[in-house]
C-alpha cells in the first residue's frame, strides 16, 4: 500500500490519541514506560556548538519527518548509533549546532534522543528545548525525524510501533492533543 506522508503522519496521529487514551505507564529512569530512549551520550554525540535554548514551558505538539534516504536493510542498535552520528554531523554542517530534532527512530525501531537536553526536557514534562527542525515550530514543536523514504511505501512495523509509542508518550508527557502530529510538509508549504 501506497501512502502519503501526510497520511502517515494522520494515521500516526490516530494511533498516538488510542495509546494516549491507553495512559501507557511512564517510569524513571532511560525508559520512559515500555519505550527505551537512547541518550545522546549512549550514540556519542559531539557537544553542541552552542547552548541549545531551554524553554520553561510544554510542547504544543510534535512534527514528523523523514530523512529522505534509501530505506536499508540495517536495523541493528550500531547501525541506529551511526544514523544518529551521521544526522548530528549533517546538521551542524547546515549550521543547526546539533541534531536539528529531538528524536531519531530507526528502521530497527531504536529511539534516540537527537538533540541534547531533549530527553531530560520530556522527562519533566515542564520543559522544552528548542529545535531547528522546522521554521514557525521549532519553539513549540517536538521534532521526530524516522530513518528512511516514506512517500511510496509504509515503515517497517519495528520503526512504526516506535514511532507510535513515541508519539503518545510526548502528548502524554506535555499533555497536547495528538491532533497537533503534522507532517514536516505541513510546515513547509
Amino acid at each position: 500500500m501506497i501512502m502519503s506522508r501526510r497520511a502517515f503522519a494522520r494515521l500516526v496521529a490516530a494511533l498516538g490519541l488510542a495509546a494516549a487514551a491507553a495512559r501507557l505507564p511512564v517510569a524513571s529512569g532511560r525508559s520512559l514506560g515500555e519505550l527505551a530512549l537512547i541518550p545522546a551520550a549512549e550514540w556519542e554525540a559531539l557537544p553542541p556548538l552552542r547552548p541549545l535554548p531551554l524553554l520553561r514551558r510544554k510542547a504544543k505538539g510534535i512534527v514528523i519527518h523523514h530523512t529522505a534516504r534509501p530505506n536499508v536493510s540495517a536495523t541493528s542498535r550500531e547501525h541506529a548509533l551511526a544514523v544518529a552520528r551521521q544526522i548530528q554531523s549533517a546538521h551542524i554542517e547546515r549550521g543547526f549546532g546539533d541534531s536539528g530534532h529531538h528524536f531519531t527512530v530507526t528502521r530497527g525501531g531504536y529511539v534516540l534522543e537527537a538533540r541534547q537536553g531533549s530527553l531530560e526536557a520530556l522527562r519533566s514534562g515542564q520543559l522544552f528545548v528548542s529545535g531547528a527542525h522546522t521554521p514557525n515550530a521549532n519553539d513549540t514543536h517536538i521534532g521526530i525525524e524516522c530513518e528512511g523514504t516514506y512517500s511510496a511505501e509504509l515503515p517497517p512495523p519495528a520503526l512504526w510501533s516506535s514511532l507510535v509509542a513515541l508519539c503518545a508518550l510526548i502528548c502524554e508527557r506535555y499533555e497536547c492533543l495528538p491532533s497537533r502530529i503534522d507532517p514536516h510538509g505541513d510546515w513547509s508549504s
